[in-house]
């Protein structure tokens, strides 16, 4: 393991553009950095600055590294903050919000991860539609929210892209359509294929893609909650449009089918949001950190914190690029 001293090292040759330069603003001895840097040239096997006229120029390797070795350093900085509060966090806890859906299908596994790696870090997970998810971030009743949506244009709320969100169609085994292997125009236009309609937003976003790729599927949007949308789907008694990460374990035991739909695709992201401030609440801070395990987007700056919460921020909001409908 490269020692963060010999890092802090390494950035002061990349900033000063010479060893002598790097010695001067360390309080070191001129060689000494040089046998610094070849100690870390021996660790990683590769030449991390080539002689120059006027000092060493980074080579590409060198390049790379000090990305790493910022970011390694700011959240080394970080964690020095965060302990000093470390005895808070029993008293402020995390509140995160969710759709049902992910709150059931994709959020549980990480926060149970959480809780067994930090027991002390009480979060509270809230589920709701996405108008009051939103609100309630931009209100500070939330530390942060799980939303999906194609775009994400609010003025004061921080939204960091996760993952791409695919909604598949499918179905299960006893179903007329499970043994084909393409759906035409006339057979996808024969039976109506269900939505979860728990969020209206969902049903209306999947119902314009369908109708701006001219597919003709006539959806129906049911009242019901994603889990019993799929036990519908795993009994044979409808096909339905169902996000990757809610059928992705029946899928795997051949317990449901995924249709391909020519020229069907039923793709937005899932993003993570939280109102922009001046600093996060240490609960916040420990959560994204852990969670950047999965996405490594979320070890952002506080200067990329503020573009992302500056993104579209022209007064307006902007409701036909949020999953929501602004009464």
């Amino acid at each position: 393991m490269v020692s963060l001293h010999k890092l802090a090292i390494f950035l002061a040759v990349v900033d000063a553009g010479s060893f002598s330069g790097a010695g001067n603003a360390l309080y070191m001895t001129q060689s000494a950095v040089s046998q610094h840097m070849q100690d870390l040239e021996a660790r990683f096997g590769v030449r991390l600055f080539e002689r120059g006229r006027r000092g060493v120029v980074p080579t590409p390797a060198a390049q790379i590294l000090s990305v790493y070795a910022r970011a390694l350093l700011r959240l080394a900085g970080e964690a020095e903050g965060v302990l000093a509060e470390a005895g808070a966090l029993a008293h402020q806890p995390l509140h995160l919000g969710a759709a049902p859906g992910l709150e059931e299908y994709l959020l549980s596994g990480w926060i149970r991860s959480l809780r067994e790696r930090v027991p002390a870090l009480n979060v509270v997970l809230n589920g709701d539609r996405v108008p009051h998810l939103v609100e309630r971030v931009l209100g500070h009743e939330l530390h942060a929210a799980f939303i999906e949506a194609e775009r994400i244009r609010l003025p004061g709320l921080v939204a960091i892209p996760l993952r791409d969100v695919v909604y598949h169609l499918v179905v299960g085994r006893g179903h007329p359509w499970h043994g084909l292997d393409h759906l035409s125009a006339q057979t996808l236009s024969a039976q109506p294929i269900a939505a979860a309609g728990e969020d209206k937003a969902t049903s209306s976003w999947l119902a314009r893609s369908a109708a701006a790729q001219g597919l003709p599927v006539r959806l129906e949007a049911h009242r019901i909650g994603l889990h019993t949308l799929r036990q519908r789907v795993l009994a044979g008694q409808i096909a339905a449009l169902l996000p990757d990460y809610a059928i992705r374990q029946d899928v795997h035991a051949h317990q449901m089918r995924i249709l391909p739909v020519q020229g069907g695709d039923f793709c937005r992201t899932l993003f993570l949001v939280w109102a922009s401030g001046p600093a996060l609440p240490v609960s916040l801070r420990v959560f994204l950190v852990f969670l950047a395990e999965h996405f490594p987007q979320l070890l952002v700056t506080d200067v990329q914190r503020e573009h992302a919460a500056r993104f579209g921020q022209d007064g307006v909001a902007h409701p036909d690029q949020l999953p929501l409908e602004w009464r």
